[in-house]
């Protein structure tokens, strides 16, 4: 009889798990003259942080490619709005992620957003920027990552 209460609450858990909104995370968008080695890890460190959130099911960035590639979409160097909200479509993802890299002189600069993909809206939008090498960006995602979720801010050096 001291089964019950476990099973209810792993099938408790079970269940909000698939109620959480699913998200796909898009690779890094890099601006001219950003190092092209920074997209992997921008996107893998924007990722990790929403994972942590556990707010939503994110949907595996590999099998997000390969829709990506089966549907012949090419995302340009500028994404619209309404270009991310259609790969949204095309994953089943309720909500689309990305980010831009951009570099002004020695200053690295990382803008997310996430778009609700049934209204087209913008449900956050989080920059950060930070002045020194490429290594940099690995903090600035961390922070993007961070607000994007919800998750507390922690300023970077």
């Amino acid at each position: 009889m001291k089964r019950y209460p476990i099973i209810v609450i792993f099938a408790l858990i079970s269940v909000s798990a698939f109620c959480l909104p699913s998200i796909a995370i898009l690779d890094a968008i890099l601006a001219d003259g950003v190092d092209i080695t920074a997209k992997v890890p921008v996107t893998e460190k924007i990722i990790e942080e929403i994972v942590t959130s556990g707010k939503y099911t994110v949907l595996d960035r590999s099998s997000i490619q390969q829709v990506l590639e089966e549907k012949k979409f090419q995302l340009s160097g500028v994404v619209a709005d309404n270009e991310i909200k259609k790969a949204g479509e095309y994953l089943g993802a309720d909500i689309v992620c990305v980010a831009k890299v951009s570099r002004i002189g020695e200053t690295y600069f990382i803008s997310g957003k996430m778009i609700n993909v049934e209204t087209g809206a913008i449900t956050a939008q989080k920059s950060h920027e930070q002045k020194g090498d490429i290594e940099v960006v690995l903090a600035i995602a961390q922070v993007v990552g961070k607000a994007l979720a919800g998750g507390v801010l922690e300023e970077s050096a």
